[in-house]
């Protein structure tokens, strides 16, 4: 089997549940579809049929789901069933419905394979070969598929999770890089993921059960799930944590916390909040380093203790006493603590004790049966330690040879989190990216083995005076297990006595570093301001020049205002005085008119002497004033127009009324 296979075939798998919905056996028909094609023959069995899903797709799937599957094929029309035997039908298989969305999948899946391969080169100078980048992926989908489902139904997980290749560290670093950067590839990993996930339904020994509901079943969670859960272990541990809580209750389980867990959640903070008190350089593990991140001091992590109890309620989940003790339903407790502490081999003792009275605590909640279906089981404790798993399911093996367990006391929390998914993919379909988030945080983290060397290391220098308190300062930094992951990728054996002297090194580089950033952000905000300021003086310089011309501008404007109010003064008393003209020129005309008249009528005898002396004195004059002056009456008159103009003109300008009516120059001109 190529090693893209796998990784391909669970990418068309999320794909085919995109199409064709949430029936999980519908999305195995296309691959049984495509594997018929590619046979010579009609006649087929179901055990053909799986190796050759296995050859071209690189999926294992169980004879019964696979028989499942093969009747759905054949209600379709694919496969005719006869005493037995199936016969393809060839006319129904002829298309290569896969293929497109195959080469698809397998052109994704090859541009993230040299993705990473180019990856390790420029950020880590580390030369892999495509086949080490292939292996990366593969392990990473083994990483969401089986065998953590299989401990669900019946088959009970080993503890043991795939075995981390020496390049974890990097490909958890190829995968935060993606998160950030590349979205459309992270997309993709979350696809195989999904299939991964999607694949499990294949182990449920009725497909049909993965949609029901929980029925009275108390889901009790450990410590560790309870404090990511919480927030209490940083925002990428409580999403996936926190989405299996409410996966619980939506489906109808309740979700549940023994008392003994909740005094060992409180002695876990309590012992957090004296370590942050002392400085908490020694401390390490992923809730103390989340609570320095935090800058919690010790009064808050006290606080958070106080409140645990509330503050698991408000996430839906309840603390229960344990089950009253029964002698009937008891288990070989000496014989339990045993293989408990061969297979852990715990630090301290009371993770012990607490470890045996929670299992001791779910046999008895059982009443001492061994249920088939998770659904019906009671009562079940989810875990994140594997070893934990491990060590339960082989003292229970030991204890009940002949029995068929079913559904082991204790589950991992990957088993519980894909199961609840399967009931309700639509309502959580961010849980799998949640664990692909989750997974790469804890790949990026120091294990507790390099940790226990690196304190070592850092307690002898101390001792010795080999470190001023500056550098050992430097060397508890929050930054300091990002180093030391990065020299070490995860590795105790790659911890030497120099990894603490090259960590320091970095440090120093780093706040050399940081100080240059500093001083040049400094230089760049200056200049911003100089700039700012030297703007704001020239915005001010221009609106005071602004305001001087349009100061200068105003003698003009009413220079150019007055003439113009002068002209309109003019105009106006020039349509006075030549009214007054022609009234002048009428009444002259009409003087002498009449004097004529008088005078060729004889109407002396009729009119009297005093008006006709007036027509002819003004006709004398008017006869005198041509004479001597040469010039005619309409001359008189015209003079005196320019004269009245003028007074006119004297006279409103001078008492400074420029508004005279604006009225139209249609008189007589």
């Amino acid at each position: 089997m190529m090693d893209d296979q796998l990784a391909v075939s669970l990418a068309v798998l999320k794909v085919n549940f995109d199409r064709l919905g949430r029936d999980y056996v519908d999305n195995f028909v296309p691959f049984v579809v495509d594997a018929l094609r590619l046979l010579t023959h009609d006649e087929v069995s179901a055990v053909e049929v799986g190796d050759l899903l296995r050859q071209e797709y690189g999926l294992q799937i169980p004879l019964g789901p696979l028989r499942t599957i093969l009747k759905r094929a054949a209600r379709q029309g694919f496969l005719h069933v006869d005493s037995g035997i199936y016969l393809v039908q060839r006319g129904m298989v002829a298309s290569d419905g896969l293929s497109g969305i195959r080469e698809a999948a397998r052109a994704r899946y090859r541009s993230l394979v040299s993705r990473y391969v180019d990856f390790c080169r420029l950020r880590f100078d580390a030369t892999i070969s495509v086949t080490d980048a292939e292996a990366a992926l593969t392990e990473f989908a083994d990483r969401y598929c089986v065998p953590f489902l299989r401990s669900v139904v019946g088959v009970p997980e080993d503890g043991s999770r795939p075995q981390e290749r020496s390049d974890h560290y990097m490909f958890g670093a190829f995968v935060d890089h993606l998160y950030a950067d590349e979205p459309e590839c992270f997309g993709f990993l979350v696809e195989i993921a999904k299939g991964s996930m999607l694949a499990q339904a294949l182990y449920v020994p009725d497909i049909s059960a993965v949609s029901q509901r929980f029925r009275d079943v108390r889901v009790f969670l450990d410590t560790t799930f309870l404090l990511r859960a919480l927030g209490y272990s940083g925002p990428s541990l409580e999403a996936p944590c926190r989405g299996l809580v409410d996966g619980l209750r939506e489906t109808g389980a309740k979700p549940r916390c023994f008392d003994v867990t909740l005094k060992e959640a409180k002695g876990i903070l309590f012992a957090n909040a004296l370590r942050l008190r002392g400085g908490g350089w020694r401390a390490f593990g992923e809730t103390v380093d989340h609570f320095r991140r935090q800058g919690l001091s010790s009064t808050d992590v006290m606080l958070l203790c106080e409140h645990l109890e509330e503050n698991l309620r408000q996430i839906g989940v309840v603390v229960e006493d344990r089950p009253p003790y029964t002698p009937a339903l008891t288990l070989d407790e000496k014989r339990l603590e045993e293989v408990l502490d061969t297979e852990i081999r715990y630090s301290n003792r009371e993770a012990l004790v607490h470890d045996l009275n929670v299992v001791m605590a779910i046999y008895r909640a059982r009443a001492g049966v061994f249920p088939r279906f998770v659904e019906d089981c009671r009562a079940v404790f989810v875990t994140t330690n594997g070893s934990l798993l491990a060590a339960v399911n082989s003292f229970m093996r030991e204890s009940f040879p002949e029995a068929d367990l079913g559904v082991p006391l204790a589950i991992g929390d990957y088993a519980a989190g894909t199961y609840v998914w399967l009931k309700r993919p639509m309502q959580m379909p961010d849980l799998p990216r949640d664990r692909v988030i989750a997974d790469c945080y804890a790949a990026l983290s120091p294990p507790q083995s390099v940790w226990r060397l690196y304190f070592a290391e850092l307690d002898k220098l101390v001792a010795s005076g080999a470190i001023t308190p500056e550098d050992h300062a430097l060397l508890r930094s929050l930054d300091a297990d990002r180093t030391l992951m990065e020299l070490t990728r995860g590795d105790p054996e790659a911890f030497t006595e120099g990894t603490v002297d090259e960590i320091l090194e970095r440090a120093r580089e780093r706040m050399r570093q940081e100080a240059e950033a500093g001083k040049t952000r400094a230089e760049e905000l200056l200049g911003q301001e100089s700039a700012a300021r030297l703007a704001a003086e020239k915005k001010a310089a221009d609106k005071h020049q602004e305001a001087e011309d349009a100061k200068a501008a105003i003698p003009l404007a009413t220079a150019e205002q007055e003439g113009a109010d002068r002209t309109r003064i003019e105009h106006q008393c020039r349509r006075v005085a030549r009214a007054f003209g022609w009234t002048t020129k009428i009444a002259a005309v009409a003087v002498l008119a009449a004097g004529s008249v008088l005078t060729l009528l004889d109407m002396r005898n009729r009119v009297p002497g005093i008006v006709i002396g007036i027509f002819l004195g003004v006709s004398a004059l008017a006869a005198l004033y041509a004479s001597v002056t040469g010039k005619a009456i309409k001359d008189f008159v015209e003079k005196q127009e320019d004269w009245v103009t003028q007074r006119l003109v004297a006279f409103f300008w001078s008492e400074g009324d420029r508004r005279l009516p604006q009225q139209q120059d249609d008189g007589p001109h």
